[in-house]
């Protein structure tokens, strides 16, 4: 069973670097080698951060430690205006910046 992100908090900003199709099967030949994917499900390793004010932030903890399991469970969320589900593949890191937080943490988001 999945988890929801919390209603009234804001999606993410995602970072440029990512990867992808990680089970690829490559043929041995030394002239024209051919490489294909062997598991369709496209999941992206990005990095994630949040711009939460300070009740944002705390139900942000509250959701993370009583929900999603310290970070564990899977979650779905919208992410790029699509669907799908992600994980916390890093504990978060939080840092005041005048009355907001900025809150950091790397993700694997699965589209399929």
């Amino acid at each position: 069973m999945s988890a929801y992100w919390p209603a009234g908090l804001p999606a993410p900003r995602l970072g440029a670097s990512f990867t992808t199709a990680m089970k690829r099967q490559s043929s041995e030949f030394d002239v024209a080698q051919i490489e294909r994917v062997t598991d369709k499900n496209l999941k992206q390793r990005l990095s994630g951060s949040w711009l939460f004010t300070e009740e944002q932030f705390q139900v942000f903890i509250a959701w993370w430690v009583h929900v999603c399991g310290d970070g564990s469970a899977w979650f779905t969320m919208e992410w790029d205006n699509r669907p799908g589900m992600a994980q916390f593949q890093s504990k978060y890191s939080s840092q005041q910046d005048g009355n907001m937080r900025v809150v950091s943490v790397e993700l694997l988001i699965d589209y399929a």
